[in-house]
C-alpha cells in the first residue's frame, strides 16, 4: 500500500463512517 492508497482511502472510510451512523441516527428518530 502507497501513501496514495492511505490518502484516498483515509477520508473515504471517515466519510462513510459518518454517513452511516447519520442515517441509523435519523432512522432512530423517525421511528
Amino acid at each position: 500500500m502507497s501513501a496514495l492508497d492511505i490518502a484516498y482511502a483515509v477520508p473515504r472510510v471517515v466519510s462513510y463512517t459518518a454517513f452511516s451512523s447519520w442515517i441509523s441516527s435519523l432512522r432512530h428518530v423517525t421511528q
